[in-house]
């Protein structure tokens, strides 16, 4: 499963993490296919359950999705932010689609036990990614 549940911990807030890797769906109704080795991470809001993984679990309302070489830093002007002291704004424009710190930490651990990351990532050593953006 691809999938992890972690919360804001300042708001009491649940959000799903789905790792999205090649040839996985994703998208409105899942109906778009990702083609890139650079896997996609994205984040649900658990509060309103309204799109589903294509194995049927209820993933929450779709709030942003971000390559995972993004979150790791990897890309120009990246900044890693596994870094146990970032959070995430996933919207400027909703005050609720933030996730503090310990739950972005919550989304790494996710991330080692989905085999995405290496559980080093927070030293800062980007990830290998051949064909995400640059």
């Amino acid at each position: 499963m691809n999938n992890k549940t972690i919360t804001n911990h300042e708001t009491g807030r649940k959000f799903t993490v789905r790792l999205v890797n090649k040839g996985d769906h994703y998208g409105r109704n899942m109906k778009l296919i990702h083609d890139k080795t650079d896997p996609l991470v994205e984040f649900y809001d658990r509060n309103h359950l309204h799109e589903k993984s294509p194995n049927g679990e209820d993933l929450g309302q779709f709030v942003s999705r971000y390559y995972l070489s993004t979150l790791t830093g990897k890309v120009r002007f990246g900044k890693n932010i596994f870094d146990g002291e970032t959070g995430l704004n996933l919207d400027a424009g909703i005050d609720a689609w933030k996730i503090d710190a310990r739950g972005i930490e919550e989304a790494r651990q996710g991330l080692v036990e989905m085999g995405a990351i290496p559980d080093t990532i927070q030293d800062g050593s980007p990830i290998d990614a051949d064909d995400g953006p640059s």
